[in-house]
């Protein structure tokens, strides 16, 4: 590798010209950090021109829906529940706040003060008498007494929308739903109201906050603070790791800082190029530490073990950097090419994580291979005179536990491979059955630690309201055909009933239909121009009898003009309440309403809100009467949050208790049947929207992606390997350590019952580069070693003594490194400090175990050629 070594020898020669060019990088490129844009968005992980985000944001603008903070209010202890009249001034107070938050910076993040749910804030639909409707709110003004709640509670329990919805049905607990206009909205929205919660006395009343966008800005916000927090903590363990091993200050730090400049240098290009911080590009720096150190923990592991042969600093970095020279190339390029697969996907900042991670990878090459020999340089010679292991002058002689134990290891992997690949295989057949037991999760509230507020207010809330999440289920007739036989099939059937006691009227009539047909395009022209002529034959009637007839005959024609209003029809609105019956029959459903509850209430108010009468109309022009109503209501919007103007288009809004990913599934799944066994009265579109589906789409889509990625760079690491090595035996024995540490992470996964989500796919990728890396080395070392003595049991033992000692430490550093992770309040930081450990310690033991002894076993066909 002669560039390495020019690199090398410009870094012995001009070490202080190194240090300077790696501060001003450093410098340079560090300054774009603080121009962080932060998006905690998680809609930004699809691309904007996907269907489901589109549609998403198509939904929520067509029927004024918005994203909520929801606050919850609990009082248990109380006779009467939330309905005294100190929580109820507490919620009025709360409400009225709401209504006045508003980011001064960017005025367009703000609450919808309309749109609010809270008592003050909605109406209840009660009869005025014989045919009319009395709209008031729920609570004008705060009551006084007893009594005054009751009433109250009373109301509210008599509305659908507010029983079970907004009040919980045993009246102990109430949900105000604070809409924002934006989600990067709700924590702020969130830290004011619990300002404005802590001003009130407790007393019996408990108070959460929670709500999707808050659970996910929350979430986005403890990763990128976890990091600030764990990327020093994580490289300060593994500082003093190395100096456990290496007992040099000056020279271990010396990974610490080429893990800190690449992290700086490659998060500064990654800011300054314009991309904004998003939740997967957060973990960058995490995924960087061990990836960055590996090459540098190499060459201090070498040099420790070869300065007391030479007592020369540059002779014996010159001699370790000839050694590693290939082995570091490899792997920096392979592990990129891991990376680098990510860029396949659709998905930006997945992409932008690959791309960043492989430039980072690329770029800690640089660094190490020209500040390592610089800073060994720049320290004195005599602070080595007590560096390294002095008995390695003559290996026999030193009986250190860690030598012993490999060189035990190197005889038992000799002598007794079957054993060894016996008891391999046995592990990998354990870990397929646990594999098959992975469960697929979600996240926001789901990969935080149970002591965090949002998860609690969750299950408590829940526990009393029907769900604090929403889906919304899009019900689409707008692209129905034109179908001028089919419409005037209809006009003949309804004249036909209508006229059937005249048949000389009827005949006319069906002859002008005939005419009307014969000159029209169109449904639209066609019932334009029977009209008129039917009008024209109404006016002119030659008795009382024919004019009875022809009205009759209009009144046939009237529904036509509603039959594209496909959600004034009766029997399309009877289909959605089925519909909606079998939905809360879902397990993870609470409650469900929509266009088809407001026309029941309706209906029912106008018959003196008899229960009988909670029902849908028979007929679209009583449907259309009925809806006529909503003139008198305070709150002139509320139909638009359920159908669109021309009624083509309506939605089912849908309360669920989680989002977990595999209920969300099998929701759509159970709906998609229902809807193939009951097919609705008209052909329609069936689509969903709403955060909670959007999060589950975009979970599913990046953790597909990643797989397939994976797979990718499985396949192109195979084929670097084997063009690197030129040969696919020895393409395929690089391969072991991999496959080894991820089917046994994986079986362990499902074995454990843990959750496979985004940071455990992620973390697939990142067992890429780890893993090749204990291969190529001893591979590589294993190759020189069969030149060196043509002997496969001397080879075995000159690679059980530095190449050995080497992987050994560096798995216990790395994997040890990551402990203090556990402590995060996160799970995947949790993850990443369980898998990289595994990642580290099983691609060792493979390395150290199954591949010498597979090397046993065949060495005949692999070293043919040496």
């Amino acid at each position: 590798m002669q560039f390495t070594n020019r690199l090398t020898l410009f870094a012995i020669e001009s070490p202080e010209v190194v240090k300077k060019i790696l501060i001003i990088l450093t410098a340079l490129l560090g300054v774009f950090i603080f121009r962080i844009d932060v998006d905690t968005n998680p809609e930004n992980m699809l691309s904007e021109d996907e269907f489901v985000r589109t549609f998403h944001s198509a939904t929520k603008l067509e029927f004024n829906l918005n994203d909520y903070v929801i606050v919850g209010i609990v009082n248990e202890k109380n006779y009467d529940g939330i309905f005294n009249p100190e929580t109820l001034k507490k919620i009025n107070i709360i409400s009225k706040f709401a209504t006045t938050l508003i980011d001064k910076k960017d005025p367009l993040r703000y609450v919808v003060s309309q749109d609010i749910i809270a008592p003050d804030n909605v109406e209840t639909i009660t009869a005025a008498g014989p045919g009319k409707i009395n709209f008031n709110w729920l609570m004008t003004t705060p009551p006084n007494t007893r009594e005054e709640c009751l009433k109250i509670k009373a109301k509210a329990m008599k509305s659908p929308f507010l029983k079970g919805n907004m009040i919980s049905e045993d009246g102990k607990a109430i949900a105000l739903y604070i809409p924002i206009t934006q989600q990067s909205y709700a924590r702020e929205v969130s830290d004011k109201l619990h300002k404005k919660l802590q001003e009130l006395k407790k007393g019996t009343d408990q108070f959460y906050i929670t709500g999707l966008p808050l659970a996910g800005n929350v979430f986005s916000k403890k990763m990128f603070s976890q990091m600030v927090i764990f990327v020093p903590v994580t490289m300060l363990f593994i500082f003093l790791f190395l100096l456990l091993f290496f007992k040099h200050p000056n020279l271990t730090i010396a990974p610490i800082i080429i893990s800190l400049i690449t992290i700086i240098c490659t998060m500064g290009l990654l800011i300054g190029s314009g991309n904004s911080l998003h939740i997967i590009s957060s973990m960058i720096p995490i995924f960087l530490i061990p990836i960055t150190m590996i090459g540098s923990i190499y060459i201090l592991s070498e040099f420790y073990d070869d300065y007391q042969k030479m007592l020369d600093r540059r002779r014996t970095i010159i001699h370790v950097m000839n050694k590693l020279s290939s082995p570091m190339l490899y792997t920096t390029l392979i592990t990129a090419a891991g990376f680098g697969s990510l860029t396949l996907t659709q998905i930006p900042p997945l992409k932008i994580f690959g791309i960043f991670i492989a430039i980072g990878i690329i770029l800690s090459w640089f660094i190490t291979v020209l500040f390592i020999p610089a800073h060994i340089i720049t320290i004195r010679e005599e602070k080595f005179i007590h560096f390294g292991n002095k008995n390695l002058v003559s290996s026999e002689n030193d009986n250190s536990l860690l030598h012993r134990h490999l060189r035990l290891t190197g005889k038992i992997v000799h002598s007794s491979p079957g054993l060894i690949l016996a008891i391999t295989i046995i592990i990998i057949t354990i870990s397929i059955i646990g594999i098959n037991r992975i469960q697929l999760y979600n996240y926001d509230t789901n990969w935080l630690n149970q002591s965090q507020q949002t998860p609690e207010a969750d299950a408590i809330l829940n526990r009393h309201l029907p769900g604090t999440y929403k889906a919304y289920l899009v019900l689409d007739g707008k692209k129905q055909r034109d179908n001028l036989a089919k419409a005037a099939a209809w006009i003949r059937w309804k004249i036909g009933k209508k006229l059937r006691n005249d048949n000389k009227i009827l005949l006319i009539a069906l002859s002008q239909l005939d005419e009307a047909i014969a000159v029209s395009d169109n449904e639209n022209e066609m019932y334009h121009e029977i009209l008129q002529l039917w009008q024209s034959e109404y006016s002119h009637a030659k008795s009382d009898a024919d004019a009875k007839s022809w009205a009759r005959a209009l009144d046939a024609l009237s529904p036509f003009k509603h039959r594209k209003q496909l959600f004034k029809r009766s029997d399309i609105l009877n289909y959605i309440s089925s519909l909606q019956d079998y939905l809360v029959k879902q397990n993870n459903i609470g409650k469900t309403y929509s266009i088809a509850d407001l026309v029941k209430k309706l209906h029912q108010e106008i018959f003196d809100g008899n229960p009988k009468y909670y029902s849908i109309p028979i007929g679209s022009p009583a449907v259309s009467k009925t809806l006529d109503h909503l003139d008198g209501s305070k709150k002139t919007s509320k139909i638009s949050h359920f159908v669109s103007p021309d009624f083509k288009k309506t939605v089912i809004h849908i309360q669920l208790k989680n989002n977990n990913n595999k209920e969300i599934e099998k929701l759509i799944a159970n709906v998609n049947s229902f809807i193939k066994e009951n097919p609705p009265p008209e052909t329609m579109e069936v689509n969903w929207a709403g955060l909670t589906y959007v999060n589950s789409v975009w979970l599913n889509t990046i953790t597909d992606a990643i797989q397939k990625s994976f797979i990718i760079g499985l396949i192109s690491i195979y084929v670097i390997m084997a063009i690197l090595f030129r040969s696919t035996l020895w393409g395929l024995l690089a391969m072991i350590p991999l496959s080894f540490s991820i089917i046994i992470i994986y079986g362990i996964t499902g074995l454990l019952g843990k959750e496979y989500n985004i940071p455990v796919a992620v973390i697939s990728i990142f067992s890429l580069g780890l893993s090749v890396s204990f291969s190529v080395h001893f591979l590589e070392r294993a190759k020189i070693a069969m030149k060196n003595h043509s002997n496969w049991t001397k080879a075995v033992t000159e690679i059980f003594e530095e190449p050995a000692r080497s992987i050994f430490r560096i798995s216990i550093i790395i994997g040890l490194g990551f402990i203090p992770l556990i402590l995060s309040p996160l799970t995947p930081y949790q993850n990443i400090s369980f898998i990289p450990a595994c990642v580290m310690l099983l691609s060792g033991m493979a390395t150290l175990w199954t591949l010498p002894s597979l090397l046993t076993m065949i060495q005949n066909i692999a070293f043919h050629k040496t």
